[in-house]
């Protein structure tokens, strides 16, 4: 997550915040606002995340630089199957954001996410079938 440092100075910045500033509406010392926009800290708490985006007013998904839900959406109608599996392996989505793309998602979007998940796991059934069912719980 070396984008988020940059984004927190950025759009920090751009509000006219110092990291005191910051720091304090989070409640976390101005020194870690500091190591988080350096990168000498690279994985912020998610309550610092949620707490600064709120303090900013901006999306946690713009702070994190992570792809939204709407950008993942129009990323998956231009590409081809192919091309939106090897996506779903490359990209470093964690399995909290599969599960909701797929819980949220249209049914093509759930029929590619379980193309990747075949493609990833391929002759290891029961790793398919377990992670079948931790998405459908």
């Amino acid at each position: 997550m070396k984008a988020f440092g940059k984004n927190l100075r950025r759009i920090r910045k751009q509000k006219s915040l110092t990291q005191a500033e910051l720091a304090h509406g989070c409640g976390v010392a101005q020194s870690l606002v500091g190591h988080y926009e350096t990168g000498t800290i690279e994985k912020p708490s998610w309550k610092f995340i949620v707490a600064a985006a709120k303090l900013m007013e901006v999306s946690i998904a713009e702070l994190t630089g992570e792809p939204t839900y709407e950008e993942i959406q129009q990323t998956l109608k231009t590409k081809t199957t192919n091309e939106t599996q090897l996506d779903y392996i490359n990209t470093p989505f964690t399995p909290s954001d599969i599960r909701c793309a797929y819980r949220t998602g249209t049914i093509q979007d759930k029929q590619r996410i379980e193309s990747a998940i075949y493609t990833l796991f391929s002759g290891k059934k029961s790793k398919i079938d377990e992670t079948l069912k931790w998405l459908r719980e």
